[in-house]
């Protein structure tokens, strides 16, 4: 018979080093295990090394839970997005896969025309028009019918496409974005699904834009809707509205796909309804409701320099300039390239 191979400590595996070691911290015999495993080394110097065995796994039991660290069990809700800027291209009700290609690139090449690094989606990025998030369904979705994963995966795409150009980009709930919410009781939100982008999310419907000397700009995709989306529903939320350090902002709104503007009722801020970037020939072709008819004009707002106009020797008043308007028709690539 071949000899049986002398081993010594380094030469056992862990699972016998452990067995021995076992042995040891429960007081018994160790020699008859040490002659199974075919070790040469002394009964004493064996279990020197079964100390120093047990001293250094513990060692390493602590290092390494000290470095697992599990999340808390309670997040907290994040706190409503302020930004503190000088600038911002601000659009509104993509409503993707909806959308108008043109006017997305529109919005960049304002920004890239201006230099302005910043992106805001005031809502309804997401069209999510689909049955199922309206009402339940009971039947499979074809691969060619738009789904919620086809409109996530073209949101993706726009939102890492922006990421090239815009060093920020903010996006606030609409009420199309929070259907897939409402749908699942708030344990699936879109924010999940496109974690991967450069966008960054928030579930409230509003943030706040801080101008410095050119005041608080709230901007929000309000609920309610008014065909006087300026002069009625956005002086309301003007009203109703405080900047966090307690004056009054200028008001930005989406939701109503209407194009307009007013003044607040004193006359120091302004107040803007953007229009729509979803291609309204495709909506009106895959739905059957009697909607009004938008506006065709989509506007993106940048920041620009305040302006006072003289009205006498020793009096001046604001002049409306505290954000510069590009009103642009899908068809008009040119006037932002130009």
């Amino acid at each position: 018979m071949p000899e049986k191979q002398k081993m010594t400590w380094t030469d056992l595996t862990d699972d016998q080093m452990a067995t021995l070691t076992a042995l040891y911290m429960k007081g018994e015999s160790i020699a008859e295990k040490m002659a199974e495993y075919g070790m040469t080394s002394s009964v004493k110097t064996t279990e020197r090394q079964c100390r120093d065995y047990r001293f250094y796994r513990q060692r390493m039991m602590i290092r390494t839970a000290s470095n697992i660290v599990f999340p808390d069990t309670s997040p907290t809700l994040a706190r409503y997005p302020v930004v503190d800027a000088t600038d911002a291209i601000v659009i509104a009700d993509i409503e993707i896969p909806d959308h108008s290609p043109k006017m997305l690139k529109l919005a960049l090449l304002t920004a890239m025309k201006h230099g302005i690094k910043r992106l805001i989606i005031a809502g309804d990025m997401i069209a999510t028009d689909q049955t199922a998030l309206n009402d339940w369904v009971r039947v499979w979705k074809e691969e060619h019918e738009i789904s919620y994963a086809t409109a996530i995966d073209l949101t993706r795409a726009i939102l890492t496409n922006y990421g090239f150009w815009f060093d920020d980009i903010q996006v606030i709930t609409g009420n199309h974005d929070d259907r897939i919410q409402r749908k699942t009781g708030g344990e699936i939100y879109m924010e999940m699904l496109l974690h991967d982008t450069p966008a960054k999310f928030t579930r409230y419907p509003y943030m706040f834009m801080n101008m410095g000397d050119r005041h608080w700009t709230y901007i929000c995709h309000p609920r309610s809707y008014s065909s006087n989306a300026a002069s009625s529903l956005g002086i309301r939320l003007y009203n109703k509205t405080v900047a966090p350090d307690g004056s009054k902002c200028h008001v930005v709104l989406g939701h109503t796909h209407l194009a307009q503007s007013a003044v607040s009722p004193d006359g120091l801020r302004e107040i803007h309804a953007l229009g729509c970037m979803r291609d309204h020939a495709v909506y009106k072709d895959r739905t059957s409701t009697r909607m009004p008819e938008w506006k065709r004009v989509e506007v993106f707002w940048g920041c620009s320099r305040m302006k006072r106009r003289p009205v006498g020797r020793q009096r001046t008043v604001l002049q409306r300039v505290q954000w510069s308007t590009g009103a642009y028709s899908p068809n008009s690539l040119a006037a932002a390239s130009s």
